[in-house]
């Protein structure tokens, strides 16, 4: 698919909309300007990391998940705006949202560093992100 520049400009009035009818949606300020397209849910005034996750991801609309960092150790919720041409994204580290279950250990053999063992790892995110697919 290809977007165009009237997709872009729809996406950005459904975002200001959206926006403007849920006010508890955060928008990370910095340096005098919003960047409204990627927030961040640790920690900034009201929005705290946990509860900012488990409200954004119980709204209405389509979100996705997408795993991201060393060792997927955060991940951003996003939400699409005028056929995907607009992103409303909010990162959290896992830690903060998750309980980590080491399910095994796997071996790495010796490359640049030592041989070593490594945690298998998944993440639980329930409740919190059921209805949420992951990317």
């Amino acid at each position: 698919m290809t977007l165009t520049r009237e997709d872009v400009i729809s996406g950005l009035r459904e975002l200001a909309d959206w926006l403007e009818a849920n006010p508890n949606v955060p928008i990370n300020i910095l340096y005098g300007s919003a960047s409204v397209v990627h927030t961040n849910a640790i920690g900034y005034g009201a929005f705290g990391g946990r509860e900012t996750m488990m409200a954004l991801a119980r709204m209405p609309g389509k979100w996705r998940k997408v795993s991201y960092g060393p060792k997927d150790s955060a991940f951003r919720l996003v939400r699409d705006f005028g056929n995907g041409a607009v992103e409303y994204q909010v990162y959290v580290p896992r830690v903060q949202v998750c309980t980590k279950k080491v399910v095994g250990i796997k071996h790495v053999e010796e490359e640049t560093v030592p041989a070593h063992d490594e945690e298998v790892v998944e993440w639980e995110c329930s409740p919190i992100l059921v209805a949420v697919k992951e990317e």
